[in-house]
């Protein structure tokens, strides 16, 4: 198993899966869960503790520094407990929320493949969008997060109003309407 020493601590590394081992007492650390459901440690320097996240550690071992400041590290499985190296990739912040489990208690349904008679939608209302496909067929939409499809939520607001919640390329709420989406596909 591949393991690093971990930047600015003499005494401590971190492997490939998230173990942190301190090298001079060869002890594995044992991690806490924080409220959100991540992994955390803490590391001593010179009698100074601070605590770290697990997968900020792992991934500025083995990915490197982030690409750019505001980028954030995505749990690719959503798995919030699998820090190896492998689930890890670094994203904008808008990428890493189209990545979660849930929204507003709604679980999402991830999924490896969508019908095939699937289209990527391009443009709506003059609003460019990136990785959204639609079944023309059952008019569901799916969102491709780079590795999965996630199944859009259907909302319903008032009598006869169903929409789908997402974000258009430039990360912009849209509202897109069943009906309005009904009378396009009948164009097509």
């Amino acid at each position: 198993m591949q393991f690093k020493q971990i930047e600015g601590y003499n005494n401590y590394i971190v492997f490939e899966n998230g173990t942190v081992q301190n090298i001079n007492s060869r002890k594995i650390l044992k991690p806490t869960k924080t409220e959100k459901g991540y992994l955390r440690i803490q590391l001593s320097e010179n009698s100074i503790q601070k605590k770290y996240l697990v997968h900020i550690l792992v991934s500025r071992a083995f990915l490197g520094q982030k690409p750019q400041e505001d980028f954030q590290v995505d749990h690719i499985d959503r798995n919030k407990l699998n820090n190896h190296y492998t689930n890890l990739r670094y994203v904008s912040r808008s990428n890493n929320c189209k990545n979660k489990n849930s929204y507003n208690n709604v679980e999402a349904v991830y999924q490896d493949e969508i019908p095939e008679h699937c289209v990527e939608m391009m443009f709506y209302n003059d609003r460019e969008l990136e990785n959204i496909f639609i079944d023309p067929k059952t008019i569901d939409l799916y969102f491709f997060n780079g590795t999965q499809y996630r199944k859009q939520y259907l909302f319903h607001q008032g009598e006869n109003c169903y929409y789908y919640n997402i974000r258009d390329k430039e990360n912009n709420r849209i509202k897109i309407s069943i009906l309005i989406l009904k009378k396009l596909l009948n164009q097509i």
